[in-house]
């Protein structure tokens, strides 16, 4: 009996010793992406909760600052050290050069393969957004899936509008009406000769995805649809980019760069409106103290108010070996348990529809109109980045300063930059 009984045992501890599900090894997924103070607690919540729910799988999380990533994210990928899931965000980083270099891992199939995915739950522009055939960004394979979005918008002082008796800003605006009503804030609080207040301000008045927008509100775009010709020195182009400028020289909306403080925000109740895109929202929640909202984007005088859309995408870094636990990540990651997950804790904008559409969404303790995010979302469009993109916008970003910093004339300065950079984009390299 003794013996039977020893025999149990001795069988019983070879089966725990082979037992896979007890002693298997876990899959370790490094996981990289760029986040501020006040997400980096609510990512760290959502891996714990992907852990929960994927014992076999540990998740590696490297943080990065917005000013450090793409920095970080070339070193690493040239080196063949880069996280096995990646955060991208196309006004951070160009990651259409990853995708180029062979970098970035194609996910059309494994989408197709996966029938638990549901792609189509998704704003379809932001799935755009992270797709590239090689030549343009907006078309293509599709390299990651979009965790939340962001689109420009107006973010105005309530408390402000109504002491100045202003009416909100509503889809009625147009550049003009902003002018004409943001010129009744501008105040000397101190009277020492400089405003302490303005009607205006843009975070990105020198965002190259910013001068495209203002652009197609006046009728063009600042790249031609084949990426060889920059229409900035267009009649159109000419006229968007002297506008802006006039937002600060002429009509003085604006503060110009010697009047810009540190403590010149909108959550310090210091501006009437801030034109900035909606990842601002969760910043401003906790910090302001008076009520605010959000307003479409001003139409133009030959454009309607098309926003330019911004967004985090996830994808797989090509070089993984383990490819299908990155997925298992970049699912959860951009699923609607996720994304409610940072909709509790104010931190992103979901990119999907099922989480717009939802009660959590429409109870968050936010502006009331939170379906002009939803509508400004469906209205906005996917900037087409493409690889001489970046050296064409420096080599206009130094007469564009000329207008917007200096106050000189669009018309005579813009035009001396396009035929350098014509030669740039149609350069073949």
């Amino acid at each position: 009996m003794k013996r039977i009984l020893l025999l149990l045992l001795l069988v019983g501890l070879v089966s725990l010793t082979l037992s896979p599900s007890l002693f298997a090894e876990k899959a370790t997924v490094r996981y990289v992406k760029w986040v501020q103070i006040e997400e980096e607690a609510t990512e760290r919540v959502i891996i714990a909760e992907f852990e929960r729910l994927n014992p076999d799988i540990k998740i590696v999380f490297e943080p990065t600052t917005f000013a450090d990533h793409e920095s970080v994210m070339i070193v690493k990928l040239a080196a063949g050290t880069a996280p096995d899931a990646i955060s991208f965000a196309g006004e951070i980083c160009r990651w259409s050069r990853w995708a180029d270099a062979g970098k970035l891992m194609e996910l059309d199939d494994i989408i197709e393969e996966d029938s638990s995915f549901d792609i189509d739950d998704f704003f379809p522009k932001m799935i755009d957004m992270a797709k590239y055939d090689g030549t343009k960004v907006g078309q293509g394979p599709i390299y990651g899936i979009p965790a939340s979005t962001a689109v420009w918008i107006l973010h105005y002082n309530k408390e402000m509008f109504d002491k100045y008796g202003v009416s909100y800003p509503d889809d009625s605006w147009d550049w003009d009406k902003l002018v004409e009503e943001t010129l009744k804030f501008g105040e000397d609080r101190d009277g020492d000769g400089v405003f302490d207040q303005y009607g205006f301000y843009i975070e990105n008045i020198w965002s190259e995805r910013f001068i495209d927008m203002m652009m197609r509100a006046f009728g063009t775009t600042l790249w031609s649809e084949d990426a060889k010709s920059c229409n900035a020195g267009t009649p159109e182009g000419l006229a968007a980019i002297q506008f802006i400028g006039d937002l600060v020289h002429k009509y003085h909306v604006f503060p110009n760069f010697s009047e810009r403080t540190a403590e010149l925000t909108f959550e310090n109740g210091n501006l009437a409106i801030h034109f900035f895109h909606s990842y601002y929202m969760p910043i401003i929640t906790p910090r302001a103290s008076f009520e605010w909202d959000i307003a479409f984007m001003p139409s133009g005088p030959l454009g309607p108010n098309s926003p330019v859309l911004h967004g985090r995408h996830i994808g797989i870094n090509a070089n993984s070996k383990v490819k299908d636990a990155a997925w298992r990540l970049v699912k959860f990651f951009t699923s609607k348990q996720a994304q409610l997950i940072r909709l509790d804790q104010l931190t992103t904008t979901p990119s999907r529809r099922s989480v717009t559409q939802s009660e959590e969404f429409k109870s968050i303790e936010m502006p009331a109109h939170m379906q002009v995010l939803v509508e400004s979302i469906e209205r906005g469009y996917v900037y087409p980045d493409f690889p001489a993109e970046r050296e064409g916008w420096e080599m206009l970003h130094g007469v564009y300063d000329k207008v917007v910093i200096a106050g000189k004339a669009a018309e005579k300065y813009i035009p001396r930059a396009i035929k350098s950079i014509e030669n740039v984009l149609r350069r073949e390299d």
